[in-house]
Parts: C-alpha cells; structure tokens; sequence
C-alpha cells in the first residue's frame, strides 16, 4: 500500500518539463466500459460440481491523466470490474465483486492518428464475497485485497486534437484464496477486462 501512495504522489508532482515537450492538451480525463473474465476460481470436480457459473460480467472505469511526453501518458483510475456467481451442489453459492484503483503509464512506439500502446501499472485490487457455505450459514461476507502490477496492451484512433477513442485489454491480477471460507477471505479472482474507451483532453 505504501509503494502505491508513493507512486500517487510522484504523479502529482510531475515537472513542469512536461509544458515544453507536449505543449497542447496536457491533460486529459476519460471513461470506459468493457466485459470482464473474473477468472473465478473453478473446484476441481474432486471437492464438489457445479450447479452454476458464472464468471463473465460488465466492467466499467474512469480515469485521469496527464500526457508528460508524446510518447508517454500517466493517469490515475479507478475501475469496477464487475461481479461473478458460482453455486454448488451441496448447497454453497457465492457472489463475488471486485474492483480497483491505482496509478499507470501508457508508451505509445509510434506518432499519428492511430496509435497502438502499452501499460503497466501498480494497482489496489479488492474483491468482496457474499453467500453461503455448505453448512447452512447464510448472507455471509467477506473481503481480500492485494496489490498488484497492472498491464495491458491497446490502440487509440484521435477524432481530433481533443477527442480519443481506444480499445484496450487489461489485466488486474489474482486476488483471494484457492480454498476460502467466507469468513475471512474471497474465492480467488484473477480479472481481465477488453475496454471501450473514450478519452478527451484539454
């Protein structure tokens, strides 16, 4: 956690060498929404089976950045990645939410209109567990957090000097356990979300 405040605060702090190298538009903010693999975590067929799964969901983000050079952005986001469910035959279920914030850089190889890129990130992801166990015990809940390298690859096409539009894929990392048991830890996730983004910068 104290890496991440670090990094957010280098981010604040970017000097003012940025104004000479990338002079217009050094700013920008930005949203996106995508569909998500949790990448829930599956029993093996030995510890019990499936009445139902579910791992696909809808992902949504916003974030902030700023452009320090032309070939490199830096922004900070925060990203809801959607929910997961998962029911077993000896009467378990669980619903599983996950999200994250943090900070991450952009390097764009090539000028132009369309412009292909790469990120990597440090991020806070946490997931949230919320069901039943095979005992009996309902509306039970719990968390897990970790901190975690983000990377992702995409291409942006500039409608014009304010406006962007991009397509990217990102990956989050694992959060939570293997075996859990809804009192002190979540089924593990490992998220990966495509994104429709739409970026404007002022």
């Amino acid at each position: 956690m104290r890496h991440l405040i670090l990094v957010v605060s280098l981010f604040t702090c970017i000097p003012s060498w940025a104004d000479e190298t990338y002079p217009e538009h050094l700013w920008y903010i930005g949203g996106g929404l995508g569909a998500a693999d949790s990448g829930l975590y599956k029993y093996p067929a030995s510890v019990d089976t499936y009445t139902a799964y579910d791992k696909s969901g809808q992902a949504g983000k916003i974030f902030f950045g700023k452009h320090i050079s032309k070939n490199v952005d830096v922004e900070v986001f925060y990203a809801n990645l959607g929910s997961s469910f998962n029911q077993g035959s000896t009467g378990w279920y669980s619903t599983i939410k996950s999200s994250s914030y943090g900070v991450a850089a952009k390097y764009f190889p090539f000028e132009g209109a369309f412009k292909p890129y790469a990120k990597f990130g440090l991020h806070r992801l946490t997931s949230k567990d919320s069901g039943a166990n095979s005992d009996g015990d309902s509306e039970l809940t719990s968390k897990s957090k970790s901190t975690n390298i983000l990377y992702g690859v995409g291409a942006d096409y500039s409608v014009n000097k304010s406006v962007r539009v991009a397509l990217e894929y990102e990956v989050y990392g694992k959060v939570g356990s293997t075996d859990p048991d809804l009192f002190t830890e979540a089924i593990q996730l490992n998220p990966k979300v495509f994104y429709l983004s739409v970026v404007y910068s002022y």
